[in-house]
């Protein structure tokens, strides 16, 4: 652990560093004195390859199609999310603009549920009207009254982004077991 603060260079880096030391002691105290439950689990807390970073985006400001309703909860990231999402007919749309051609890992902010639920069978993903062919993603099963605002970062496939305006496109299934949606999320190496 002294070699890696030894190595630290920038601001930035220190600052990171700082976030990640405090989530994984958050939890390691929670596990002793607390409930147990991980407040930060599934988040990312690995070093980003050199040069990229995450840029998220609300789904609450992407464009809604069908019954989804946003929904205020303090749970949330901007404290509100999208709701309603598993009928077939809804959809969220995001307009992504790149300033060049690139390859990003995508992300998405999701409610943990406690029924099981398969992300890759509930969401049909588009990128500039090109269907992308989603692996089964398991949705983090869990139990408890508020698990349909108990977000977590779930990885989901890489996305090629071209120059210019990209659209992103979530269309539900209706196949049954839907999550709440927070936000999604790129990990790029050119600035979104």
């Amino acid at each position: 652990m002294t070699s890696e603060v030894n190595a630290i260079k920038t601001q930035k880096g220190a600052a990171d560093y700082i976030t990640r030391w405090l989530k994984i002691r958050y939890d390691y105290i929670n596990s002793i004195w607390g409930d147990g439950e991980k407040i930060f689990n599934k988040e990312v807390i690995e070093e980003l390859p050199e040069g990229y970073d995450y840029y998220r985006f609300e789904a609450e400001d992407a464009t809604t199609g069908g019954s989804i309703s946003i929904r205020e909860n303090e749970g949330a990231s901007q404290g509100k999310c999208c709701g309603d999402i598993n009928h077939a007919g809804n959809s969220i749309t995001f307009n992504i603009i790149s300033p060049s051609m690139q390859e990003v890992g995508m992300y998405l902010g999701i409610a943990k549920r406690n029924v099981s639920a398969d992300l890759g069978s509930i969401i049909k993903l588009t990128v500039n009207g090109e269907l992308i062919s989603l692996p089964s993603i398991p949705i983090e099963r869990t139990s408890g009254s508020n698990v349909w605002f108990d977000f977590y970062k779930q990885y989901v496939c890489d996305i090629y982004l071209l120059e210019g305006e990209n659209i992103i496109n979530l269309a539900m299934t209706g196949s049954g077991g839907g999550t709440n949606i927070d936000y999604i999320e790129f990990l790029a190496g050119i600035p979104l």
